[in-house]
């Protein structure tokens, strides 16, 4: 019971990581997107913030260490995709609002006077899935993932020409499994190799009487 209640703890940490960094990433990549990079970031973020937690709490047990990070990984991938969609709720905001001055100046006022009131919101909203459903057929976070796959990356036109959808998908599913995989090896590799290093890469006490007590049989029986 005590061993699920960390594991509990810890998976709390690593959730918060995983929709800070997920929601960070896609905040950027609305703008750039750099595939090979970032969701190594955003993974070692969360390997980070799990294998700290584990220290803490004394979590060893490695089944209970590879949930944790495919949940979390799980959880950074939506995260990422709310932030592209956050990115453009506010672009579709600064695109039907002529007062506004330049983009930089004014995006950050745009954002908070727009999540203040959900009276503002809730149109805005709709608008930004409207846009998603006339270009891909869907709304939301799916109509982001769909954009994803039928865009690729900016230099796509160049590489493979007109047929963008494989492509984006293979880039989409890179993304998801360099989180899966890294957060579900990393993280029981890191705890285990922080605590080889701080017992310097000795054995534990008790496995240490059980190996002292099984030389004292075989000696005793030798002789």
């Amino acid at each position: 019971m005590l061993t699920l209640l960390k594991a509990v703890l810890v998976f709390f940490c690593t959730l918060i990581a995983a929709c800070l960094a997920g929601f960070l990433y896609g905040s950027v990549a609305h703008f750039f997107d750099l595939f090979f990079i970032f969701p190594f970031i955003v993974a070692g973020a969360i390997v980070g913030m799990g294998a700290g937690a584990a220290r803490w709490l004394k979590l060893r047990s490695r089944p209970l260490l590879i949930v944790i990070g495919l949940l979390a990984a799980l959880v950074a991938y939506p995260c990422y995709l709310a932030g592209k969609y956050s990115m453009l709720v506010v672009a579709q905001q600064l695109a039907t609002t002529p007062e506004l001055g330049a983009f930089f100046q004014s995006s950050l006022h745009v954002l908070s006077q727009s999540l203040i009131s959900p009276d503002q919101l809730k149109p805005l909203l709709a608008q930004t899935d409207a846009r998603l459903v006339s270009e891909v057929g869907h709304g939301g976070l799916l109509g982001i993932l769909f954009q994803n796959l039928q865009t690729g990356i900016p230099i796509r036109t160049s590489i493979i020409g007109r047929d963008n959808l494989w492509f984006g998908a293979a880039i989409e599913l890179f993304k998801f499994g360099v989180l899966i995989v890294v957060c579900t090896t990393s993280l029981p590799d890191t705890v285990r190799a922080e605590a080889l290093y701080r017992t310097g890469g000795k054995r534990p006490p008790a496995v240490k009487r059980e190996l002292n007590a099984l030389e004292e049989e075989l000696w005793g029986k030798g002789e």
